[in-house]
């Protein structure tokens, strides 16, 4: 098969015309980068904000949790000193 000869005027045009589609493809992926680093960058935000959402419930959880830990020891610390008491009438009533 035999090649078809390009004279040098003809090769540096071709040269030409492809490092322009390489430099408009280069634009284009760049371009690309720069609209998934922002998503990224979004979506990385949106995850940071749900972790915080996420913290805040849990630091609310673990308030109620505390203050229910008290209320209830206060409660079983009523309860103790009523048996106490009654322990203690009974003592002196059958003793």
């Amino acid at each position: 098969m035999a090649e078809d000869f390009v004279n040098k005027d003809q090769h540096r045009t071709d040269m030409a015309g492809l490092r322009l589609e390489f430099k408009e493809e280069i634009h284009g992926v760049r371009q690309d980068v720069l609209a998934l680093t922002k998503s990224v960058e979004a979506l990385a935000q949106r995850l940071d904000q749900g972790f915080a959402s996420v913290d805040r419930r849990f630091t609310e959880i673990d308030q109620r949790f505390d203050r229910i830990e008290q209320e209830n020891h206060q409660r079983f610390t009523e309860i103790d000193q009523r048996f106490d008491r009654i322990e203690q009438e009974n003592h002196r009533r059958f003793t």
